[in-house]
């Protein structure tokens, strides 16, 4: 119990002292823009396209450290 308490807490201090999320959430978002961009599902019309690669840019942006 102690061990899984230790690494759990280390895992913690690991992922907010490096930030590391910020960057996966970021290349997430980035992937997926990318992804939607080359999709070619009839559902999406490209003005809904533009407006989700857009948007999901828009989020990878804020995310992001500068």
């Amino acid at each position: 119990m102690l061990a899984a308490a230790a690494t759990t807490l280390t895992h913690g201090v690991f992922w907010v002292s490096t930030k590391a999320e910020v960057y996966l959430l970021h290349s997430l978002l980035v992937l997926l823009a990318y992804a939607l961009s080359f999709n070619d599902s009839p559902v999406l019309t490209p003005l809904k396209k533009l407006f989700a690669i857009g948007v999901l840019t828009g989020l990878a942006a804020s995310v992001h450290q500068l």
